[in-house]
């Protein structure tokens, strides 16, 4: 390591608690989707494209990059949907929004904090919930940032 500050050395001599991009995100500037986990019935295709409806290229958002690029990757199908409106990432209320159209149905795709999307799921059940949680859970603990998807 290389200092070109002295004061930086008397900085990191005060440091209590050093953490540190175990993903990859500071250290590569990447952002990447790691997985996807489906719950109620869905599949993990469901779970990809909700989430790439829920996203748009055109923001250079990073996260809407990492799912879009990790929809690609999975060759899921997105050309039976259109976007009729986006709400870009609010951080007042954690979440992105679209309206989609899809098999002459409409209807919204939510992406945001895992905590604020599940409390707009009305009709998941005490168990789905406690599932979901559980998986929050593990991936906190393995240094993973978790984000929801909703239909």
């Amino acid at each position: 390591m290389l200092v070109t500050r002295l004061d930086s050395i008397e900085d990191a001599a005060s440091i209590d608690v050093l953490c540190f991009d175990k993903t990859g995100t500071i250290t590569q500037n990447r952002l990447s989707v790691v997985d996807a986990v489906p719950f109620s019935g869905f599949r993990k295709e469901d779970v990809v494209i909700m989430a790439a409806l829920a996203s748009q290229k055109e923001g250079m958002d990073l996260i809407d990059s990492a799912v879009l690029e990790y929809a690609k990757a999975a060759g899921v199908d997105l050309t039976p949907f259109h976007q009729l409106s986006f709400k870009p990432f609010d951080p007042s209320i954690k979440r992105t929004e679209a309206t989609v159209e899809g098999a002459g149905k409409s209807f919204k795709a939510v992406k945001g904090a895992a905590q604020v999307v599940m409390s707009l799921c009305r009709d998941m059940d005490q168990k789905t919930r406690e599932q979901a949680n559980g998986t929050i859970e593990e991936f906190s603990r393995n240094g993973y940032r978790t984000i929801a998807v909703a239909r």
